[in-house]
């Protein structure tokens, strides 16, 4: 609980620190948005709004849930007890509202990477719509990345934080449950609380990886995209000067913890392994 309070307390401080710089943020995907509409590409957001309410429910249905266990297995009231869970919703806040900045941005990579996709391989698209040429994709995927970075810079202390937090909190629920479970003291009400809580901190441990898997790869497929596509138009026109787009290789996004580690699938299951054996360790000292 200490522990939980000094990262809600952390994620308090950062929201307050970084004020401008998430309105920045937020200002450059609208502009994005709107040089796309400009260009005649207009977001189905139906999708997003689906994702959305999903993450908001899921998080209101999993939270509700432990708190009515928490209520059957201490015999507590709601109100006491919320003033005990409001601490831990506030830190799955801070992580949901990451998470959700960096899929919003994954989605805008998916868009240009699609667009770029449509546009390549044609002999005569750069004569029929000059609008959309190299160079303007490169722009808007320089801003993007531009924001990615700018998004990783402002969280990646509190990434450290987050994911030491979920991993010793999925450990500790696990732990209990098994233990008791080996030893014949099967209570029910607690084993369900317990298992309630790891689903819901086990859910934010994945959000959280996810997110920034999926964003990273949409951002760095674009250099495979855009040398595919300038070495098709070189052999077809040998004469054509084609700009380099080595500096997209060069210049990849990744989600890191202050550089100690990226952030996706991969450290998910890493971490997953890790939690595993040392609960068996955990298990076989007791």
């Amino acid at each position: 609980t200490v522990g939980n309070y000094f990262v809600t307390l952390m994620d308090f401080i950062v929201c307050i620190s970084t004020r401008k710089e998430i309105g920045w943020i937020w200002n450059k995907i609208e502009d994005f948005d709107q040089a796309m509409r400009d260009l005649g590409y207009v977001r189905n957001e139906k999708k997003t709004r689906l994702v959305v309410w999903f993450i908001i429910g899921f998080n209101i249905i999993i939270w509700g849930i432990v708190n009515n266990l928490g209520m059957a297995a201490f015999n507590e009231t709601f109100f006491y007890n919320m003033t005990y869970l409001i601490v831990y919703v506030g830190a799955a806040v801070a992580i949901t509202k990451f998470s959700g900045l960096v899929l919003i941005l994954g989605q805008r990579f998916k868009e240009l990477n699609e667009i770029t996709k449509s546009h390549a391989y044609k002999s005569r698209w750069i004569h029929a719509d000059p609008i959309i040429d190299d160079k303007l994709v490169d722009c808007l995927h320089s801003e993007l990345t531009a924001v990615g970075i700018k998004l990783n810079n402002i969280y990646k202390f509190s990434l450290i934080i987050w994911l030491g937090n979920l991993s010793f909190h999925s450990i500790s629920s696990s732990y209990f449950v098994i233990n008791w479970v080996m030893e014949g003291k099967v209570q029910v009400n607690f084993i369900n609380c317990l298992l309630g809580w790891f689903v819901a901190i086990f859910s934010q441990l994945f959000f959280l990886n996810y997110s920034c898997h999926y964003t990273s790869s949409e951002a760095n497929c674009m250099s495979y995209i855009m040398l595919g596509w300038k070495r098709w138009l070189y052999t077809h026109d040998s004469k054509m000067e084609v700009e380099t787009s080595v500096h997209l290789v060069n210049r990849q996004l990744h989600f890191s913890a202050d550089g100690f580690f990226n952030i996706n699938l991969p450290l998910f299951h890493s971490i997953t392994a890790v939690l595993a054996t040392y609960l068996f360790i955990l298990l076989q000292f007791d």
